[in-house]
């Protein structure tokens, strides 16, 4: 169940690094990169057309510590933003793009019976089987959750199925945890994207600059002669 690029595996940070190498591409971790000295964080990226960095923060604490989960969540932006800015000012970065590998779902309390799916035990055909999906061969249908075929959703041609429990369920055999994702809910698989380009000179003072602006009363009445009055 290895996700691959060009037949290659991407698990691990190393696995990744051979498959970007090949295109004048590196890659580094958040965490290890803000730790290096100018001078030696140049040298380590220096002739790299692109640069990969990991940053795992909210994974992390998810995984292992799920009540501080949303206090994850403000830590990696401001950790994000810290990487930014450290990225234009020391590296002369100008392109940035910033995403995510997956979404999740959270929830402050631990799931109650109903958050649970209704299925007891994994199907004898299953391969993987997580929180929020299950996938095998001859799964066969189940009431209780979504069935289809990655050759359908993905375009795999080796008769790979799916089960993903119905709504924010999950799979009350592989637990009930509080951070989960690998589902099929907006959450769980629609991402950010979000492109931090540098500008310079009049370009930047132009986009950056804070002015005032004027505000006009559309209509012919402009008196105001009662308490509630509606403006558009």
């Amino acid at each position: 169940a290895d996700v691959l690029v060009d037949s290659r595996p991407t698990g691990s940070t190393q696995q990744r690094q051979a498959i970007l190498e090949k295109v004048g591409g590196m890659v580094c971790k958040a965490d290890e990169l803000l730790e290096m000295k100018k001078t030696e964080a140049r040298d380590h990226v220096e002739g790299a057309r692109v640069i990969y960095i990991y940053h795992n923060t909210i994974d992390h604490v998810g995984e292992s510590k799920e009540g501080q989960t949303f206090a994850a969540v403000r830590q990696a932006i401001g950790e994000l933003s810290d990487l930014v800015r450290h990225l234009i000012n020391n590296f002369n970065a100008n392109h940035l793009l910033v995403t995510a590998d997956h979404g999740f779902l959270f929830t402050e309390s631990a799931p109650e019976e109903t958050e649970k799916s209704p299925i007891k035990h994994a199907p004898e055909g299953a391969i993987k089987t997580k929180q929020r999906y299950v996938l095998g061969r001859q799964l066969g249908k189940q009431g209780a959750a979504w069935h289809g075929s990655t050759g359908i959703t993905a375009g795999t041609k080796d008769g790979m199925e799916f089960w993903v429990p119905k709504g924010i369920n999950r799979f009350h055999f592989m637990g009930s945890r509080q951070f989960i994702h690998g589902g099929a809910m907006l959450q769980e698989v629609a991402v950010p994207l979000i492109t931090i380009k540098h500008r310079k000179g009049d370009k930047a003072r132009s986009a950056t600059q804070v002015k005032q602006v004027s505000v006009q009363v559309l209509g012919t009445n402009h008196m105001i002669t009662t308490s509630m009055h509606r403006f558009q």
